[in-house]
């Protein structure tokens, strides 16, 4: 006899559109759900969006910046999507399962939509021109004694700056991103002032803390991210970045 098998359907976002799946996590899937609804939003909004985009004065710089960290993802999009979780706050697009639904949503979200891009095109902006300083810094060819503490700068801006680094972040994470990249930059500088000895006692006091958290990091890659110790792990990442 065959069993009973239980999935929940989500809407799965796929950039230029969305698919009904069924998955058999109804965390992963009210998750998934919630991306796909902000898809639709997006779409639904996409001439605001793209106005504003085409006539900000800086998009062509933060794009070439973007292409530089190595993010195949278009950074526009990641504005986009960004923006209309901005303008949605407040609302638990997981829940959304009717057209009504979505259409009260859409209606509600589109007077917020300037405000929200602005907010984030302004937050990004920061954000990318940290990030192309410290890579200005790396393409000055460090000399070898600064190997480690450029290495460990390396693998920070790959943390902070993933390929989805607006989208699959909340804004209140998102907001110190430049901050952090501010401080990586300050940190290449003061190497060249002299820093090395102290940089590499600070570096080593923190390394085993840094494998601690890549070890825990690698064995919860399958958990979804709302479990406790995907949510733990989170903030012990944040806490350690206050700590370089």
């Amino acid at each position: 006899p065959g069993g009973t098998v239980t999935a929940y359907p989500a809407f799965i976002d796929e950039q230029n559109s969305v698919a009904l799946r069924l998955l058999p996590d109804e965390v992963s899937a009210a998750a998934a759900h919630a991306r796909g609804v902000r898809r639709l939003l997006a779409i639904e909004h996409r001439r605001l969006l793209r106005r504003t985009l085409r006539n900000w004065p800086s998009m062509g710089s933060m794009r070439l910046t973007s292409a530089a960290l190595g993010i195949d993802s278009s950074i526009d999009d990641e504005i986009s999507l960004m923006a209309i979780s901005r303008a949605s706050a407040g609302a638990d697009p997981s829940t959304i399962r009717a057209r009504s639904q979505f259409e009260a949503l859409a209606d509600e979200t589109e007077p917020r939509i300037d405000a929200a891009l602005l907010e984030t095109l302004n937050l990004t902006q920061n954000i990318l021109s940290a990030a192309r300083a410290v890579l200005g810094l790396l393409d000055q060819s460090p000399p070898p004694a600064w190997r480690d503490a450029v290495e460990d700068v390396e693998q920070q801006l790959r943390h902070l700056i993933p390929e989805h680094f607006l989208s699959e972040r909340p804004w209140e994470r998102t907001g110190h991103l430049a901050r952090y990249l501010r401080g990586a930059q300050l940190r290449l500088q003061k190497l060249a002032s002299g820093g090395l000895e102290r940089d590499g006692k600070r570096a080593r006091e923190l390394a085993p803390r840094w494998a601690r958290w890549h070890e825990l990091d690698r064995l919860a890659a399958d958990l979804p991210e709302s479990s406790t110790l995907r949510r733990s792990l989170d903030d012990y990442y944040w806490n350690l970045e206050e700590y370089r």
